[in-house]
């Protein structure tokens, strides 16, 4: 396939930063630069003080997938149309430097950006062809992020009452959906409304819909919860499960076949760290069901 058809077919066409390496880091010049210099603050000041980005970082690293700051995230320019991405291809955050200016903003980008790392760590999510994992991570990204609070509706002046949060959790996870894949409105539109209850409904690793900086906080999430939430019976055993296929699901339940080695997640989430031995990066499969959904 011509590389600049499959670039706008992927979406990198909104990312101009990523190019056919493996990841970027910025050059020494770039960071002591405006927008680059003020992006690297707010994202430190982020991980460091944000509950959800906390708790998503404590749980990408139990479940075998450390973060380290200057591999898994890079600020750079993008289109207008975006403030951040995942490219899976690299396992690496962008963050959209000429777009995000404040700090709020910040933490609900790194925080939904985050949700689509830990949807990368957990499962076997096939990004680039099955789009229906690509929705289903978009709509929990959006559900989970703060993107659709309360707050957050307000200062875009959308009202509403009655599944207002829902309605905005399927727009968003729409939008993201355009703005990265050559899709009809109309397909991508059937693909959201068919995974979509099984996916509104998985909370990993919150436990459950995170609407305050409280219920983010890793000492407020009773231990097990997550995967209380998915084993609850609603019309039988596994009505709402998510078509994320994890590489660890709880064993016996669905496809233990396709746990992998936790060297071979880690070998993944490091690449291009150099990183032979992985003992010290993982945690030992049997330790990964409670932030992982079935």
């Amino acid at each position: 396939m011509d590389q600049t058809k499959q670039d706008e077919d992927y979406g990198y066409d909104v990312f101009p930063g990523r190019n056919n390496t493996k990841y970027k880091k910025g050059s020494i010049v770039e960071t002591l630069f405006t927008f680059n210099h003020k992006c690297q603050v707010m994202l430190q000041f982020a991980v460091d003080t944000s509950p959800y980005a906390k708790l998503l970082l404590s749980a990408m690293k139990n479940s075998g997938c450390q973060v380290f700051k200057d591999r898994h995230f890079a600020c750079e320019d993008c289109d207008g149309s975006v403030s951040g991405g995942f490219d899976a291809a690299s396992s690496q955050i962008v963050l959209c430097q000429n777009n995000i200016h404040q700090q709020s903003h910040m933490n609900r980008v790194v925080t939904h950006e985050l949700i689509h790392a830990f949807d990368h760590c957990r499962a076997n999510v096939d990004w680039f062809n099955n789009y229906r994992h690509l929705a289903c991570s978009e709509i929990r990204a959006a559900n989970l992020s703060g993107d659709c609070a309360f707050n957050s509706e307000i200062s875009r002046f959308h009202f509403g009452l009655k599944k207002h949060h829902q309605e905005c959790v399927r727009g968003r996870a729409l939008r993201s959906i355009l703005a990265v894949r050559k899709i009809s409105r109309e397909a991508a539109e059937k693909i959201v409304d068919e995974v979509f209850d099984s996916c509104f409904n998985d909370h990993a690793p919150f436990g459950r819909i995170p609407h305050s900086k409280k219920d983010a906080k890793v000492d407020s999430i009773p231990q097990g919860q997550a995967v209380a939430a998915v084993m609850r019976p609603q019309g039988g055993l596994l009505s709402r499960v998510s078509p994320l296929t994890l590489t660890c699901p709880i064993p016996g339940v669905v496809r233990p076949d396709k746990c992998p080695p936790a060297a071979q997640i880690c070998h993944r989430w490091m690449l291009e760290l150099n990183i032979h031995n992985c003992r010290e990066h993982h945690a030992h499969p049997g330790h990964r069901t409670e932030l992982s959904h079935i």
